[in-house]
Formats: C-alpha cells, sequence, structure tokens
C-alpha cells in the first residue's frame, strides 16, 4: 500500500494512437478491444518534466478526440517520485 503524500497536477496528452488488438479473455476464448495509447508530460512541483505512456480501452480520457491533442488532464503523482503516477 501507498501511503506517501499524493500531489494532484495539471498535464497535457500530447499524442494518441488508436489500437484494435483481441485479448484472451480466458482460457481459449479472447474479445476484441479497441483503445488508445496516448503520451502525456507534466512538470513536477519541483520543475522535473514528467513524460509518460499510457492506454486506455474505449475512449480518450474525457472522451476527446485526437483533433482535440493537446489537451489538459489532471495527474497524480507521489510527493518525492513524481514518476510514480
Amino acid at each position: 500500500m501507498i501511503s506517501q503524500e499524493k500531489i494532484i497536477t495539471t498535464g497535457l496528452i500530447t499524442k494518441a494512437i488508436w489500437f484494435e488488438d483481441d485479448v484472451e479473455i480466458s482460457d481459449y476464448k479472447s474479445t476484441h478491444v479497441t483503445g488508445y495509447e496516448y503520451n502525456y508530460t507534466f512538470s513536477s512541483n519541483n520543475g522535473e518534466i514528467v513524460s509518460g505512456v499510457n492506454f486506455t480501452y474505449g475512449e480518450l480520457p474525457f472522451n476527446k478526440l485526437i483533433s482535440e491533442i493537446p489537451y489538459e488532464i489532471n495527474i497524480e503523482y507521489l510527493k518525492d517520485q513524481p514518476k510514480i503516477n
């Protein structure tokens, strides 16, 4: 369990790519999924620039479109370890 102080800041989704895949859900069964892999960046309270990659099934966060990128998002990170977000 993580019990360190957390900080919420504003960051940006800077790039997204749509994907589709077949994912195994149980023995010998799979399902077709779609979603987005996206890049994000933010600045920590100590000025460190942090970038990362995440993915989501379905829509982009806040149901935005790729054409709306870049757009702001809220990011929560550990105060002393901003790369854990």
